[in-house]
C-alpha cells in the first residue's frame, strides 16, 4: 500500500513547518520525522487510525510533536492511503470538516469524541 498527500494535507504541513519554525525553531526536524513516520506507517497499517467523524475516512491522533498533538484524516481507497488534512488537535476539527474536505462528506453520528479534541 501507498500514502498519498491530497492538497489539503500538504498545504496543513506547510502550515505547520511554518508555525514550528517562527515559534519553535528546534523541534521543526523532530516534528517533521515524527509526522513523516506516523503518516507513513499507514502503508503498513492502514486501519491503525480509528473511525473518522467523517463517514469514510479514519483519523490518526499523533501525539507529542513537539508540544502539540496532530489529528491525520484520511480514507483508504484500494491500494492507497490518502491523507486528507493534518490538523492541530486543539483546532476547532469539527468545523474544519463541515467546511468539506474537498469532497462531498457527511458527518458520521457514531463518532465518539475524546475530551481533548
Amino acid at each position: 500500500m501507498r500514502v498519498r498527500y491530497l492538497s489539503f494535507a500538504i498545504a496543513d504541513l506547510a502550515e505547520i513547518r511554518a508555525y514550528l519554525g517562527t515559534n519553535y525553531p528546534s523541534l521543526v526536524t523532530e516534528a517533521r520525522q515524527k509526522l513523516r513516520d506516523s503518516l507513513n506507517g499507514l502503508a503498513r497499517f492502514p486501519n491503525l487510525g480509528r473511525s473518522g467523524r467523517v463517514f469514510g475516512t479514519r483519523e490518526l491522533v499523533i501525539p507529542k510533536v513537539g508540544k502539540l498533538t496532530y489529528v491525520a484524516v484520511y480514507r483508504v481507497v484500494g491500494d492507497e492511503v490518502q491523507i486528507l488534512r493534518v490538523l492541530v488537535g486543539r483546532r476547532d476539527i469539527d468545523g474544519i470538516l463541515a467546511e468539506g474536505l474537498g469532497m462531498r462528506i457527511s458527518i458520521n453520528p457514531y463518532f465518539f469524541k475524546p475530551a481533548f479534541l
